[in-house]
């Protein structure tokens, strides 16, 4: 597969990439169940986690709010599955997988609250 960013491996990394990466790889992504894997062979992250590295400041931002939504929030009830249609590999395998493992609603289209017409 061709990289469209080229994968940033642990001893290519900055201080405040060498940050972010600690943060995303030891954090509770890392800790909990796996369903696809976080980091490739050589230690680089994967899909969109590899990109932040390129803009700390700003990654680090995406991967708090990342982290307050899965972690520490919870969706209403009635609002099904966010994820539309990925077109990217990445996005496709992780839903694919994790769909697998959860009683969501695969790629819906689109999203909407149960119940609520769209206007």
């Amino acid at each position: 597969m061709t990289e469209r960013i080229a994968a940033l491996t642990p001893d290519t990394l900055n201080k405040a990439q060498a940050h972010l990466y600690d943060q995303i790889a030891g954090g509770p992504r890392a800790a909990g169940p796996q369903h696809f894997a976080l980091t490739a062979e050589n230690g680089a992250l994967r899909g969109p986690f590899n990109a932040m590295l390129l803009a700390p400041k700003l990654g680090t931002a995406v991967q708090e709010l990342g982290s307050a939504l899965r972690y520490r929030g919870a969706l209403h009830d009635q609002m099904e599955h966010p994820g539309a249609r990925p077109k990217v590999r990445y996005a496709r395998l992780a839903m694919d997988n994790i769909i697998g493992h959860m009683d969501v609603v695969p790629y819906p289209e689109p999203a909407v609250f149960i119940g609520c017409p769209i206007q």
